[in-house]
């Protein structure tokens, strides 16, 4: 599935009243060390995230892997979030955020140095900024 229907089915469960700031995908693995233990089946695990930021809550909504459709969706508010933290790592940008209910996500995702391609979900420097923002006013 391209990425305009995705975008247009990760909006769809967005309220009228909340500003959207912006939209991106990434990518959750297993750690490195459980390559060792069962092998290539570890790239099974590999999990893709549309994650919609706006101005009140922050959608995780996770694809299917197979059939490119929305299996669940998660909505947390910024009071929720217990750490947020961002690492450069190559051409990437990893992010990773940890929950006041022990729950913890990894996504990796692609940060373009010049302005992303019009059709690419790709995280952006406007919501780049709003998320650490709200970093440092949750302290």
């Amino acid at each position: 599935m391209n990425n305009e229907k995705l975008k247009k089915i990760a909006l769809e469960n967005i309220p009228q009243d909340e500003e959207i700031i912006g939209i991106f995908k990434g990518n959750s693995s297993l750690p490195w060390t459980w390559f060792f233990l069962v092998g290539p089946i570890v790239f099974l695990g590999i999990r893709t995230y549309i994650v919609v930021v706006t101005d009140l809550h922050i959608y995780f909504n996770r694809l299917d892997p197979y059939i490119d459709v929305i299996e669940s969706n998660d909505v947390f508010e910024y009071n929720e979030i217990k750490k947020l933290k961002f690492k450069k790592h190559g051409a990437t940008q990893n992010l990773f955020i940890d929950f006041n209910n022990d729950r913890s996500i990894k996504l990796q995702t692609v940060m373009p140095k010049k302005k992303p391609k019009k059709n690419k979900l790709q995280l952006t420097r406007e919501v780049f900024d709003f998320l650490k923002t709200k970093e440092e006013y949750r302290i």
